[in-house]
């Protein structure tokens, strides 16, 4: 075969084509080490794997933690989240949404005092038991809850597929350590079809009202309702969307089941979507929570809120 008079044109074009391939590997490693060269440290789930560096308050809390005996005539707020509230990937803790908020209300001459309870990962179960663990020592005069449409997931016996055929390949954790596999791993992920349909088809119709999963997630809210409303006078809700969306919020119904449950009990809900939706929120390339500016607005739309209620 390799005596055939079209073969030996073929090697230069081969030896062209693998010298190419080398090139842009070594090449496309290089620029992305150079780019990259926090190694994760500050690109919020990043190549290079390393921790990312947070500014936290102090030893024991990422934000303000106020307990004990309160300041006479300042209302003091709880604020129960997820990773949002965490601010998963935002370096400073000065720049989250419950700190902006506050300082909003004191700059109006309305202080606050805030403790801030929020681990990422959590859903709603893991949200009632930490406002049960901790309400008794924080003895809050207004709750924010702050809701994303995964909290819905309470059971969390199954998940939405999306590793691709490369992934399942024994060599894939081990090649993420190169940045340019990284990189294409993450892009292709993203661009391509999705394995089990999108994120938003498998909320909706697993977590459809009637269904096993949707009465499960109300049973759980209304207990959650009913453990807040015995435990707070003033309680309030936060939505953040899934973005970024095109067109009408296509989880639109379920942020509305989900207020209608909220307050039908006394919560009051700020729902602050479309003013999200209106510049990139991405914390970093490779991670989709709130970025800075995101915090800022959900920090904002609450202390709006609150002023606008008029509360003492």
């Amino acid at each position: 075969m390799w005596d055939t008079p079209e073969v030996p044109r073929l090697q230069p074009l081969l030896k062209r084509l693998l010298f190419s391939l080398l090139v842009f590997v070594v090449t496309g490693e290089a620029v992305l080490r150079v780019a990259y060269r926090d190694q994760g440290r500050r690109t919020g789930y990043g190549p290079g794997f390393h921790p990312f560096e947070y500014v936290n308050k102090d030893a024991n809390h990422r934000g303000s933690f106020d307990t004990g005996p309160k300041t006479p005539g300042v209302p003091r707020i709880m604020v129960i989240g997820d990773s949002i509230t965490y601010g998963q990937a935002v370096r400073d803790w000065r720049d989250l949404w419950p700190e902006i908020m506050v300082n909003r209300l004191r700059a109006n001459g309305r202080p606050h005092e805030l403790a801030v309870v929020a681990e990422s990962g959590h859903n709603l179960s893991e949200d009632l038991r930490d406002f049960d663990r901790w309400v008794g020592q924080i003895e809050p005069d207004i709750l924010v809850y702050q809701f994303f449409v995964n909290d819905i997931d309470i059971w969390e016996d199954r998940e939405l597929n999306v590793t691709r055929w490369w992934q399942r390949s024994p060599w894939h954790q081990e090649l993420r350590a190169s940045y340019l596999y990284f990189v294409l791993d993450f892009a292709l992920s993203k661009h391509l079809p999705p394995v089990e349909g999108t994120y938003t088809d498998y909320l909706l119709t697993r977590f459809a009202p009637g269904t096993l999963e949707g009465e499960a997630f109300e049973h759980q809210f209304r207990t959650f309702r009913a453990h807040a409303g015995a435990r707070v006078l003033e309680r309030w809700m936060v939505m953040y969307p899934l973005l970024p969306f095109t067109g009408d919020y296509p989880l639109q119904p379920l942020h509305d089941r989900v207020r209608a449950l909220a307050e039908s009990d006394g919560f009051r809900v700020v729902d602050p979507t479309r003013r999200l939706n209106s510049f990139n929120t991405y914390v970093s390339l490779f991670d989709g929570h709130p970025n800075e500016r995101a915090q800022r607005v959900v920090g904002e739309a609450m202390a709006e809120a609150l002023l606008a209620a008029g509360h003492p």
